[in-house]
């Protein structure tokens, strides 16, 4: 190598270099492959998103130096060489043998602190599903049918002997790269990840391509492609529009104004001190009426606002869905986009239950965000709540978050409006963070689903039209005794936020005693460290298998489509369906989707008691089939009463006999109505007396109120359901 030659003039070709890039996608080529793969996507792309392409070393111009036959051996020196280079934020983009050279910089990169902001791989399967492969081993006869299989070199290199001789050993030696991979578990990745597949690429199928979720802290986004193993090249504008797409918040300084930032900048946020946020928190909640907005006044405005807005909503047929279709070859059901959501098969078991169903699961791998703005009115915070239809919604219109979106709405891949107030919460110098976290939902029907919980305080004025209103957390909670009113979204958010000491209250009824339980000194039955260990112990020792499989897969556990639905033949469990919807004051104003409607309404219950005079609540380390790290801190008794089989769940009969007297909370609540159709739980919160044993079975355990509210300031600690029934309980004092 000449002295002069700048190594990473070497290993990174700029074809068409960019003046004023706002992304640098480094393209790493597949098995055999040369960064001239990737010239036709310098043509496609537009000049904000600058290409580089790999060459690894061993053939065209580099053909005179060594072959690197590991995928480490390959990443390494491509990490040394991207962490100290200057410029754009860098997109990492791999095909087949280049998807797992991404991954391990990727991996590298992260471990240094200069994570990529986004990493897409193409036509391979995830790390962990990888099989073992013997390609390397076949004599030239044999290799060249695998390649011609494949369909992705040139016919001419087949005719002429010569040139095969010369591109063989680079393609043999990039398969024993390939086959003598083994994937090293790890910390998963922090940006996010895009996933491509072939429909019809016979190296990977779509379960395999869709386990690449494991790897990413936030699951995966996927998009299917017509074509088989090198559809890349074969269908190169169809794959840089889907670029475009996916890196469209990266290519200006922001979708209408909301500025993008790097994941983990910090910058001039402030985090408020969490004592001090509880006592004004505290303040909130006591504050029952507001001249800001009345409390009276709330029924007014919201019927006002239905009186005002349309908002229409039409079961369909799934044939008049538009933008979403039956994937071919699979079953499931996807947006043309890739992006918002998909209604795939997912097999399941477990040490308990060890056969393996198939069942539809929503996959939704996007980290959303729900976020409620928050401000001091007379030296009382007040939270920025929406009057917000939702299709799903028992009666349309519920009291949601200030900004409740999807990652796929805020960065506007429906081509609609943008969402108010979402740069308060994506990036805004000098906001004051009151609480921030990700947090689980329903295991029972999504894949791994999380949302972001945000709370954030504001000083200034803003402009808020009709949809909007302030109101305390004392009025929140009282408008939480109606049923169907206060939405999901705005249950979890509120339910993380803290609790500080408050003033002595020695009387002995329920009331006195909960708020001791969420703000007093009282000695608890156990101390946090025992209370965490129950669940890492039942996750470390509960054994449950999940595994993405076409939805088509579920037809052999009793799922049948028809025109309009997916149901189960027993009548049970949930149905997927069709809606058209008709809004005014959305983001878009007319669409269709998928919606789950559940077969039954749900029964989740909170046994609590007394324990040495502190109120205690009774949780269960619970696993549902999406659950996504084995088990989550859940109620007492979540069930379905109207579907049992005969077995009860624990503890459900003293929930059902449990007299007047003994029930504190009994409210039936609607779930997320942007997924879910009429979805609605009785929620309870039953005292029982000493004749409950303080023993309990396996996995669960009691726990004060403040407990479970401090587990609430990190991630999947309490699923949806539990936190639902902590915000409740709030209002029962």
């Amino acid at each position: 190598m000449s002295a002069s030659v700048d190594p990473r003039d070497l290993w990174l070709r700029r074809y068409q270099p960019s003046a004023s890039p706002a992304v640098r996608l480094v393209c790493f080529p597949h098995a055999g492959g040369s960064a001239s793969s990737f010239l036709p996507f310098t043509r496609q792309l537009p000049d904000r998103i600058e290409v580089s392409a790999v060459q690894y070393p061993g053939r065209q111009d580099r053909r005179s130096e060594p072959l690197i036959d590991t995928i480490e051996g390959l990443a390494k020196p491509l990490a040394d060489m991207l962490e100290t280079r200057a410029g754009p934020p860098v997109v990492l983009f791999g095909h087949s043998m280049g998807a797992l050279v991404a991954y391990e910089v990727a991996r590298v990169l992260q471990q240094r602190g200069a994570a990529p902001v986004r990493l897409v791989v193409s036509g391979r399967r995830a790390p962990a599903s990888d099989r073992p492969m013997t390609v390397h081993l076949y004599d030239d006869d044999r290799l060249v049918e695998e390649l011609r299989t494949l369909d992705g070199t040139d016919s001419q290199v087949f005719a002429d002997p010569e040139l095969l001789q010369l591109v063989l050993p680079a393609i043999r030696n990039d398969y024993r790269a390939v086959g003598t991979y083994t994937h090293r578990p790890g910390a998963p990745l922090d940006c996010p990840l895009t996933v491509f597949t072939g429909a019809d690429d016979p190296t990977v199928t779509a379960a395999e391509a869709a386990a690449w979720h494991e790897v990413a802290a936030a699951g995966a986004e996927m998009r299917t492609f017509p074509g088989g193993h090198f559809f890349p090249y074969q269908r190169t504008a169809e794959v840089c529009g889907a670029l475009v797409d996916t890196l469209a918040p990266l290519l200006s300084t922001g979708t209408r104004g909301v500025r993008r930032v790097r994941p983990g900048d910090v910058g001039t946020v402030e985090y408020a001190g969490h004592r001090r946020t509880a006592e004004r928190v505290l303040l909130s909640a006591d504050t029952l009426d507001s001249p800001v907005t009345s409390l009276a006044d709330v029924p007014r405005w919201l019927e006002a606002y239905r009186r005002a807005h349309r908002f229409h909503v039409e079961p369909i047929p799934f044939d008049r869905l538009r933008r979403w279709s039956f994937e071919p070859g699979t079953g499931d059901l996807r947006h043309e986009t890739g992006r918002f959501f998909s209604v795939e098969g997912l097999r399941t078991s477990s040490d308990a239950d060890p056969v393996a169903r198939v069942q539809p699961i929503i996959v939704q791998p996007e980290v959303g965000l729900l976020g409620i703005l928050a401000r001091e009115f007379d030296g009382v915070l007040h939270f920025l709540m929406q009057a917000k239809p939702e299709p799903g919604n028992v009666n349309g219109l519920q009291l949601s978050p200030t900004v409740q979106a999807t990652r796929s709405n805020f960065d506007e891949v429906h081509h609609g409006r943008s969402t108010p107030f979402l740069d308060h919460f994506i990036h805004r110098p000098g906001r004051r963070v009151l609480i921030d976290t990700i947090q689980s939902e329903q295991g029972d029907w999504f894949l791994h689903k999380r949302n972001r919980n945000m709370v954030v305080e504001i000083d200034t004025d803003i402009e808020a039209d009709a949809t909007f209103r302030w109101l305390t957390l004392g009025q929140i909670r009282r408008l939480m005794l109606q049923d169907d009113l206060v939405n999901m979204d705005t249950r979890s958010v509120l339910a993380c936020l803290p609790t500080a000491h408050g003033a002595p209250d020695d009387d002995e009824d329920f009331p006195a005693a909960l708020r001791r339980s969420f703000y007093g000194e009282a000695a608890p039955l156990h101390d946090l460290h025992a209370i965490t260990s129950c669940l890492t112990d039942v996750r470390a020792l509960r054994v449950l298998r999940q595994q993405s499989v076409p939805l088509d897969d579920a037809r052999r556990d009793g799922w049948e489509r028809t025109e309009s639905t997916i149901r189960h033949r027993s009548g049970k469990h949930f149905e997927i369906m069709a809606v058209e919807v008709t809004a005014e004051r959305r983001e878009v104003a007319s669409w269709t989707q998928p919606l789950l409607r559940p077969c039954s309404q749900g029964l989740v219950a909170l046994i609590t008691r007394r324990i040495n005079g502190v109120l205690h609540a009774l949780v269960e380390a619970r696993s549902d089939v999406g659950t996504l790290n084995v088990a989550e801190f859940g109620p007492t008794v979540q069930c379905r009463p109207a579907e049992s089989d005969g077995m009860s769940p624990p503890y459900l009969d003293q929930v059902l006999t449990a007299g007047a007297d003994r029930i504190r909370y009994d409210v039936v609540q609607s779930e997320e109505g942007g997924r879910f159709y009429h979805a609605r739980n009785r929620y309870m919160v039953v005292e029982a007396g000493p004749e409950l044993d303080t023993g309990c079975p396996p996995g669960f355990c009691w726990a004060t109120f403040g407990q479970l509210t401090e587990l609430l300031a990190h991630g999947n600690y309490l699923n949806v359901e539990l936190r639902t029934l902590v915000a409740c309980a709030h209002a029962s004092y």
